[in-house]
């Protein structure tokens, strides 16, 4: 009944944050990634959120220089016509390259927080020697917990690139995804966000 509770206040502070007016929306929206840019066939996405990044971790010093620049925070989720995976690719623009590090660096602590509220985790560990070209930083781990589905896992990869923090998460039941195949998407993910550094809009 707790986890049910959570999940109702959770999805109530999503739809109010997604429903304040983003002044930068246009912005990150432009840099996730697309349907034919995940490997593999039968991807479209599913939903799409956009939504104040000082809309949640409220009082954490890089929320605070966040809402300071007015950064919008904008995830899309993709499905699989064929398969039970699905990709959830986010965009998180901070003040600066140090608050995007460190905020990628706490991604494991804040996740394992998060949804130990929501569900009865199975397994939460990090995964080491991970890198990612073109990030700052990169933290990868992988996390489990029973559906009427099924076991559901999920693998994330948290990176930071100069001032933006880019987030992976691909979740599939019965088996996490192959590490590789995680990668290969954070790292598309990445390369449109350093695109972006290189040639910027007028």
């Amino acid at each position: 009944m707790k986890n049910k509770v959570n999940k109702f206040i959770g999805a109530l502070q999503a739809a109010v944050a997604a429903a304040q007016t983003q002044p930068n929306k246009e912005l990150t929206v432009r840099l996730l990634l697309k349907p034919e840019q995940i490997p593999g066939e039968g991807w479209f996405v599913e939903t799409q959120q956009d939504m104040a990044t000082s809309a949640f971790n409220k009082g954490k010093p890089e929320i605070v220089r966040a809402k300071s620049i007015k950064s919008t925070t904008s995830r899309r989720q993709f499905k699989n016509s064929s398969n039970a995976k699905s990709v959830i690719v986010e965009i998180m623009p901070l003040a600066n390259a140090d608050d995007a590090t460190n905020w990628a660096a706490s991604a494991e602590e804040r996740t394992k927080r998060t949804m130990s509220r929501l569900a009865d985790l199975k397994v939460f560990e990090g995964i080491e020697g991970v890198e990612a070209g073109g990030s700052d930083l990169v933290t990868v781990f992988q996390y489990s917990f029973l559906k009427p589905q099924g076991m559901r896992f999920s693998t994330v990869v948290s990176a930071s690139v100069g001032s933006i923090v880019v987030k992976v998460t691909c979740t599939n039941f019965g088996e996490p995804w192959n590490i590789e195949g995680v990668l290969a998407i954070a790292q598309a993910q990445i390369e449109e966000v350093k695109t972006f550094e290189k040639n910027p809009p007028n």
